[in-house]
């Protein structure tokens, strides 16, 4: 019983770790984004 919980907690600290990288991946591609647009002042 004590291994179904090991899994269990090995399985949701994955998904929590991979759903930071998602989020850090993807804030970082925003601000990419922003500060590429925000060189043309024609663009804001």
């Amino acid at each position: 019983m004590n291994s179904v919980f090991d899994e269990l907690r090995s399985a949701v600290y994955s998904v929590w770790h991979r759903r930071w990288v998602v989020l850090a991946v993807a804030l970082g591609g925003l601000h990419a984004g922003l500060a590429g647009r925000g060189d043309d002042p024609e663009q804001l």
